[in-house]
């Protein structure tokens, strides 16, 4: 009888080592606590997503009412102005995108959204919390007060300085400019949002798209005011003071508003 005793007993002790030695080896990932909320992601949210169908059939919308636009900007965005000194100072024969509003509040979108995008590739964490609506409402809405100020500038020194052919056409330019680049720029959000880019690839996309737009922009300004011998400096002063410097501005105040 004790015999038996003792080899149970040496049975049970040899199963409780081989089972603590079992439980030893298996290695249980470590989770979230159940019922805490995971990370906002921008690819999860539902909000984004609807806001970028909307953007995109908006989009859509805005290049079928404008298509003579799109169809001309193609055509001769890079011919030679300086032939057209002469054309009417009157605003008949300057077409502009059929909804220029619309095209705005889609642009402050998107740059709200990319602005986001740009703080979340730096610092994944940063909104483990709370989703950032409120910084993307802020951010729309120094965009568009950007937009206004920069276009009341524009009107009254291209008033002041050049003719009236000249503002119209840069005018134009300027919305073509808007217009097209923001195709690129919603690429460049939408592959961040749903491929999830290496964060230096998306800055460095972020910042060729602001450099060709930029580069773009500096040849049409060229064209349309600083054609003549000499006009090169007054172009550089010109083009740093409403398009350089408002930008920087502008990244300045997108900083302190997140």
């Amino acid at each position: 009888m004790k015999d038996t005793l003792t080899t149970l007993a040496d049975s049970s002790a040899r199963s409780n080592a081989e089972l603590d030695t079992l439980q030893s080896t298996i290695e249980v990932p470590i989770s979230r606590v159940a019922g805490e909320p995971l990370a906002w992601t921008p690819r999860t949210d539902d909000v984004i997503t609807l806001l970028l169908m909307v953007s995109v059939f908006s989009m859509a919308w805005v290049a079928v009412q404008s298509w003579n636009f799109v169809v001309r900007s193609a055509a001769d965005f890079f011919y030679n102005l300086i032939p057209r000194r002469a054309i009417p100072t009157d605003e008949s024969d300057i077409d502009d995108v059929g909804n220029n509003f619309l095209l705005h509040l889609h642009v402050c979108f998107l740059i709200a959204l990319a602005f986001v995008c740009y703080k979340h590739a730096l610092n994944p964490e940063i909104f483990a919390d709370n989703a950032p609506y409120l910084l993307i409402f802020k951010v729309a809405g120094l965009t568009a007060l950007w937009y206004g100020v920069r276009a009341v500038l524009y009107r009254f020194i291209d008033s002041v300085f050049f003719e009236q052919w000249q503002h119209l056409l840069w005018h134009q330019t300027r919305i073509q400019s808007v217009f097209l680049s923001s195709f690129l720029l919603l690429v460049i959000v939408v592959v961040e949002i749903y491929f999830v880019l290496p964060p230096t690839i998306y800055i460095l996309a972020l910042l060729l798209y602001i450099l060709l737009s930029r580069m773009v922009l500096f040849m049409k300004c060229y064209s349309t005011f600083f054609y003549y011998r000499g006009g090169f400096f007054h172009l550089l002063i010109y083009f740093c003071t409403l398009e350089i410097a408002p930008l920087a501005a502008l990244w300045r105040l997108l900083e302190a508003a997140s």
